[in-house]
C-alpha cells in the first residue's frame, strides 16, 4: 500500500487495482499511511478497474464517493461497446457473483451514475462485491471487484 498523489494504491489480486483518495492529502510523495486521520479520510472515494470479460473488447472504471450517508457511483465504460448495457453491483467476485445487491443505471454513451443510499463506508464492511456490466442477453462484458 502506498500514498501517490492523494491515492492510497492497493494491490488485492492479481490484476486488481484498487485506488482510495485521500482528499485531505496534498502530498506527492510515496510513504506510508501511519496516522488514524489518513486511514478515515482514504473512505472518502475508490476507483476499480472494469476488466474485459468474455472477449467483448470492453473496459472502464467504477468511481465510489462518499456523499455523507450515501455512496455516489460513476462508471465509464470504453472500448468495443454496441447497444444497450446494464450494471449491477453483485456480492461476491467477477468469476462467481452472487445475489444482486443493486441494479444500477443504464449507461448511456458509456457512462452511468448511480446513487447507493447507504456510505462509502457501510458498502466497504459488505466486502466482497464486484461491479458488472452486462449486454441485453445478460453476458457479463466487464467486471471490477472490490475486496479486502
Amino acid at each position: 500500500m502506498a500514498l501517490v498523489g492523494g491515492y492510497v494504491y492497493v494491490t488485492t489480486r492479481p490484476g486488481s487495482r484498487v485506488f482510495y483518495r485521500d482528499q485531505q492529502s496534498q502530498q506527492q510523495s510515496i510513504q506510508e499511511p501511519d496516522s488514524k486521520d489518513t486511514a478515515q479520510s482514504v473512505l472518502s472515494a475508490l476507483s476499480v478497474a472494469l476488466v474485459e470479460q468474455n472477449e467483448s473488447g470492453e473496459f472502464g472504471s467504477a468511481e465510489f464517493t462518499d456523499d455523507q450517508q450515501q455512496t455516489k457511483l460513476m462508471l465509464v465504460v470504453a472500448g468495443e461497446t454496441q447497444g444497450e448495457r446494464q450494471a449491477l453491483l453483485h456480492k461476491g467476485m467477477c468469476d462467481q457473483p452472487g445475489d444482486t445487491v443493486q441494479l444500477l443505471a443504464k449507461l448511456e454513451s458509456g457512462i452511468s451514475e448511480t446513487v447507493l443510499p447507504i456510505s462509502l463506508e457501510e458498502l466497504l464492511s459488505q466486502l466482497p462485491m464486484s461491479v458488472v456490466v452486462q449486454d441485453p442477453s445478460h453476458t457479463t462484458v466487464a467486471c471490477g471487484e472490490l475486496v479486502q
